[in-house]
């Protein structure tokens, strides 16, 4: 009896100890993996067109408008979401934190798609007064093709839309930032090469001008 008792231990600590193993690795290939992106939308505007032209008022304060293209030389980030929507109810303060780290250079705005009382209460729920919220009918649903929420799309200064797509985790919107940032460094590592190419040319000529005069 007490035999069987042991064994039965000994088996359980086994058991425990294979399935910490297991959820170790779990773990370590998730961390190797990385947070995926935005799952994109066959719907809606394709990345690298122009974005379709949009005009909405802060609920707040009528004074500010969204536009779409941008006004203000910035990337704009515009986050569509419902008040029935559960994903969207965890993602907002996580949102809220990206907005206060990167709205020098980076616009974002939430547009509440439905009921405009129920609209107010999300606004007033999660303390967006200050932050840009806009109120989008069904036009707005339909300009963008949205079919479910949260719907992020990332529109560039000239216009064109650089990503778009579901974000149910706030991974999902770093993620879209990282390939942001990685994007305006290769644009500006182009450039510098290209701006070196008139200086380089005048040295050379240069050159080839003092050596001239030395022959001669």
């Amino acid at each position: 009896m007490i035999v069987s008792h042991i064994s039965l231990w000994v088996l359980f600590i086994i058991q425990s100890l294979i399935v910490l193993a297991l959820l170790r690795q779990v773990g370590t290939i998730n961390l190797r993996i990385g947070p995926l992106g935005a799952r994109m939308m066959v719907l809606g505007p394709e990345v690298g067109d122009n974005a379709p032209k949009l005009h909405l008022v802060d609920m707040g304060d009528e004074s500010k408008e969204l536009h779409i293209p941008p006004e203000d030389g910035r990337d704009w980030v515009v986050i569509f979401v419902t008040p029935g929507c559960p994903t969207c109810q965890t993602l907002i303060p996580g949102v809220k934190v990206l907005l206060r780290e990167t709205h020098d250079n980076l616009g974002w705005v939430l547009v509440a798609l439905g009921e405009r009382t129920e609209c107010e209460l999300l606004r007033y729920k999660h303390g967006l007064e200050r932050f840009p919220f806009c109120h989008g009918d069904e036009s707005v649903r339909d300009l963008y093709a949205i079919a479910a929420t949260p719907y992020m799309i990332l529109v560039r200064r000239d216009g064109k839309v650089l990503s778009k797509g579901l974000v149910n985790h706030i991974e999902h919107l770093e993620s879209v930032l990282s390939m942001r940032r990685m994007e305006d460094e290769q644009s500006l590592s182009v450039g510098d090469s290209r701006s070196l190419l008139p200086a380089q040319t005048n040295v050379q000529a240069h050159a080839q001008e003092v050596s001239i005069n030395e022959s001669s």
